[in-house]
């Protein structure tokens, strides 16, 4: 798996991505099970990608099926003839395809992370572009127990944001009492 982080927000790279997944549609699809995917955080941001393939590129946007849990009335599966998938948080559990290239939105925790790009390389080699992650340090080449460990060090857990939240609590509370 060759991983290339990339610093900038994800939704001011949208033409980029569309070029990133085009290429491996154009060279990797064979007509059978989705070959590249894009992982957003937000169902907005998913949206909005869609969109952006709809206006400027059509034919692209008719080969990647938006799946993002939140059209109520879309189909519980992808179409026969999808090369691409568009999705959020519900795609990092549910995409059993040996995808080639995936593309991602930085998630906000460690766990995440490590769903996400575990969707990629299931098979064979692959691409994965992530946003929003600026260089944390990692050697370029490194074995998965350690990857494992160096992004559960770099990207926080939700328990991070429990505890925060508890300390935000009680300072609001002692503010109250003091008041």
């Amino acid at each position: 798996m060759l991983i290339r982080r990339h610093k900038g927000w994800i939704g001011d790279n949208f033409s980029t991505i569309a070029d990133q997944l085009a290429a491996t549609i154009d060279t990797e699809y064979e007509g059978s099970e989705p070959v590249a995917a894009v992982i957003f955080n937000s169902a907005a941001q998913s949206n909005a990608f869609q969109e952006y393939l709809v206006e400027n590129r059509e034919e692209l946007a008719a080969k990647i099926t938006k799946d993002n849990g939140y059209d109520t009335n879309a189909p519980r599966t992808p179409p026969e003839e999808t090369a691409g998938l568009n999705t959020t948080s519900k795609g990092e559990v549910g995409l059993n395809f040996d995808l080639k290239r995936l593309v991602m939105a930085t998630p906000y925790t460690g766990s995440a992370f490590i769903q996400r790009i575990g969707r990629a390389a299931r098979q064979s080699s692959a691409i994965v572009d992530v946003y929003g992650l600026a260089d944390p340090g990692w050697p370029s080449i490194q074995c998965y127990p350690n990857f494992l460990s160096r992004v559960s060090q770099t990207l926080s857990d939700t328990n991070t944001y429990r505890k925060q939240l508890r300390h935000l609590t009680g300072m609001r509370a002692a503010h109250a009492l003091h008041t």
